[in-house]
């Protein structure tokens, strides 16, 4: 490989290695100031959730206490009903139809009403078989009526969140059976929904998801469980927590720190909620996507790979002069020296080389100066050269005219 080769092929791979690896550590650096700018808004907004239910859980409460109050003197009356009912004769279709009648003819969405075992089979909702259980890991909502059934509790008021069978928030409020253990429960829906939209956090997370470019917004209590809840998608919000999920935002809430972290195509960020008295009540989750940021990365990516293209068609181009500007001198050189071995060279045909101002012009001007002295030299030593065979040969035709002479003398 030529000296032109070699160093054009240098400069090419050093100038591709320099453009990938810039391309590289920008495209790192603006995805993660990018990440970093999604990460500090998402602090942001958590910290107004939490201010926003910190302020809010207190009107929500005092409502739903209110709420609560006539939920249980209903659930009283239900449970006298069902006890004289049974007393009578009457079965559960007719005692379930009756059930369905006060549903249609008042702010009660639903009741539950169970047997010794927990089994709902009076119920406004005919087609949901439903069955309590006290594993609170197996039904986080429905477990905290269990003591009822148990008769550990008389009555139990719920705070309005998301149920088991879907994912509706419903407030539940029930009271022990009249004849026999049991849990008679009463149970209200959309009108709890206006209410928690009139206290203005689920207006607030709302707007936050709709005009913003979150995934979604929850609002657990210190037990995980879901107050609240806006996302894009139900897919979203009926989404379990993760385990990483679980021990991140359990961390949260007992170390009061903000967390987030990157989990595939989506930035999480979690916060405490902080209540009046300073103790944490729960945690704010929000969800980012991520495709943005890869969308604008891929946009960067293919604007950063146009501008390496040029740069690296120019970097050739320059290579290119560069090698040929750098092998061309460093050629005639080579070919005046084997020119001064062949003893045929022009010192003139290095005019041009040692017109150059840099080092490779130095060097032609002292080969060039060194041949003009080797040329002079080998003229000297031929002039002396020549001056000593002239001499030789007037030596040798004196002696052969002396040896002439000496020869004829004899004769005559």
């Amino acid at each position: 490989m030529t000296l032109q080769a070699r160093t054009l092929l240098m400069t090419i791979s050093l100038l591709v290695l320099a453009v990938v690896a810039t391309t590289a550590v920008l495209s790192w650096r603006g995805r993660s100031a990018l990440l970093d700018t999604i990460e500090d808004q998402g602090i942001g907004i958590t910290q107004r959730i939490s201010i926003a239910a910190n302020v809010f859980e207190q009107i929500t409460k005092d409502s739903e206490a209110t709420i609560g109050e006539h939920m249980l003197v209903e659930a009283s009356i239900a449970a006298h009903f069902v006890a004289a009912g049974e007393a009578a004769g009457l079965g559960p279709a007719e005692i379930n139809a009756r059930l369905r009648n006060i549903v249609d003819r008042s702010v009660l969405d639903e009741f539950w009403i169970t047997d010794e075992q927990g089994r709902a089979y009076l119920r406004s909702t005919p087609d949901i078989d439903f069955q309590f259980n006290p594993d609170p890991r197996v039904q986080p909502q429905a477990s905290e009526f269990w003591p009822v059934l148990t008769g550990q509790l008389g009555e139990f008021v719920q705070l309005a969140r998301v149920r088991e069978i879907d994912d509706q928030v419903f407030k539940y409020a029930a009271v022990a059976g009249i004849d026999k253990p049991r849990i008679v429960q009463v149970g209200i829906g959309p009108q709890i929904q206006r209410l928690r939209q009139q206290t203005g956090l689920v207006r607030l997370n709302d707007e936050l998801v709709n005009q913003g470019n979150l995934n979604a917004i929850r609002v657990v209590d210190t037990n995980l469980a879901t107050l609240d809840f806006s996302a894009r998608s139900r897919e979203t919000v009926t989404q379990p927590f993760s385990e990483a999920d679980v021990s991140r935002l359990q961390a949260v809430i007992a170390q009061r720190n903000t967390s987030s972290y990157l989990d595939g195509p989506t930035l999480k960020v979690m916060a405490p909620v902080v209540g009046d008295q300073g103790a944490v009540i729960g945690a704010a989750y929000v969800q980012f996507p991520t495709d943005q940021v890869n969308k604008t990365i891929g946009v960067q990516l293919q604007l950063a790979g146009a501008i390496a293209a040029i740069v690296v068609a120019a970097g050739i181009f320059a290579s290119i002069s560069l090698a040929r500007r750098v092998t061309r001198p460093v050629a005639r050189l080579t070919a005046a020296a084997h020119a001064v071995g062949a003893n045929t060279l022009d010192p003139d045909s290095l005019a041009s080389t040692a017109a150059r101002a840099d080092e490779l012009g130095n060097l032609a001007r002292v080969f060039q100066r060194m041949a003009r002295e080797v040329y002079q030299r080998e003229q000297r030593l031929l002039r002396q050269v020549e001056d000593l065979r002239i001499e030789i040969d007037h030596s040798k035709k004196a002696r052969e005219m002396a040896e002439i002479t000496e020869t004829k003398s004899p004769t005559q």
